[in-house]
């Protein structure tokens, strides 16, 4: 199993606020894994940095777990350490923020990741963000929305689901910037099966929308920023 990642990135206008990104692979004991996460504060601090740069060190310090050394896949296990490593990670900020004066214990991020070791993967959600899994075993790749990304000012809790990758199947990421400016079909066209062949022609494919999505943005998107990442299991040519 190899898996193919793409991503297309822009922060947003200004010092503060805007989109963050983190997006690493690796291998352990023959077992690939991937870790992606995209975080957006449009409230105008760095909370989107400050979650994603932590992230990446809890991921650093625990991916020796996610494989047993039989080589046996223990992603379910990081459920709990996750979520607990998140809620953490937010009572830092915002008690550091207090000291100097500031913010107030609340959740202005909107996330989206994924938590991936060979066949399995475990994603997390809150807020606008939404996230794709793509069905390319058929003629037509076929987009089911998990997260629906229509959550702000409502539902600001964290959602996990796990779930299975194999060949042709795939999963997107997308800040409500990226696919608020794109048509469905468009973001389809991704994940057709010839592009799950080759990490050239995904990462052309995603850096067309990525684009395309920034010329039909409204102007306050250049404050907030937009972000994708596609994340797949490399299909054989055919």
């Amino acid at each position: 199993m190899e898996f193919l990642t793409s991503y297309y990135w822009r922060q947003g206008e200004g010092s503060e606020g805007g989109t963050s990104l983190i997006l690493r692979q690796g291998t352990l004991r023959e077992i690939p894994l991937a870790f992606a996460c995209l975080c957006t504060d449009s409230q105008g601090g760095r909370e989107a940095d400050y979650i994603t740069g932590q992230l990446l060190e809890w991921y650093r310090m625990n991916s020796g777990a996610f494989v047993s050394r039989r080589g046996g896949v223990k992603i379910e296990r990081m459920r709990e350490k996750l979520r607990n490593a998140l809620e953490r990670i937010e009572d830092e900020f915002y008690s550091e923020g207090k000291k100097q004066g500031g913010r107030e214990k609340r959740q202005n991020s909107d996330l989206s990741g994924i938590l991936c070791a060979g066949g399995s993967f475990l994603l997390f959600f809150r807020g606008t963000h939404r996230i794709y899994l793509a069905n390319t075993r058929f003629l037509r790749p076929h987009l089911k929305p998990i997260a629906a990304g229509e959550c702000e000012g409502r539902d600001r809790e964290l959602h996990m689901e796990s779930g299975r990758m194999e060949p042709g199947i795939g999963v997107l990421l997308a800040t409500a910037t990226f696919y608020g400016c794109l048509a469905e079909k468009d973001l389809a066209q991704c994940l057709e099966a010839d592009r799950l062949c080759s990490q050239i022609h995904l990462d052309k494919r995603l850096e067309e929308l990525g684009r395309e999505a920034e010329k039909n943005a409204p102007s306050e998107t250049g404050r907030e920023g937009l972000g994708a990442v596609l994340l797949s299991v490399r299909r054989e040519a055919e």
